[in-house]
């Protein structure tokens, strides 16, 4: 049994995996994604100071996300949840500093 190739990532594959197989969801959701992470750089330019603190950062905002869900509205819950989805973005791009300016 011989392994399958992996296809090349499309922009359409990739909206169809952020839409959940709806091309016009994944659109909207990368889109909202795209918007909360440039608010969020706008608001809190310095992410975290290296990557223990960057997953402190994701980790409030899980909290947060706990909370709205058990005790607030469906709204407030999708932008905690963007929120969540924001600080991990942050992480995979590495947007904490150590000592000297330089990443993890």
């Amino acid at each position: 049994m011989s392994a399958q190739p992996e296809q090349s990532m499309s922009y359409r594959r990739a909206l169809l995996a952020f839409g959940n197989g709806d091309l016009g969801r994944g659109q909207q959701n990368l889109f909202m994604l795209a918007r909360r992470l440039e608010e969020a750089r706008k608001k809190h330019r310095h992410f975290a100071d290296d990557r223990f603190h960057a997953l402190r950062v994701v980790s409030c905002e899980f909290h947060e996300l706990c909370y709205a869900v058990t005790h607030e509205s469906p709204d407030r819950q999708l932008d905690e949840a963007l929120d969540v989805a924001c600080t991990c973005m942050r992480f995979v791009n590495r947007e904490y500093r150590m000592k000297g300016g330089k990443h993890d």
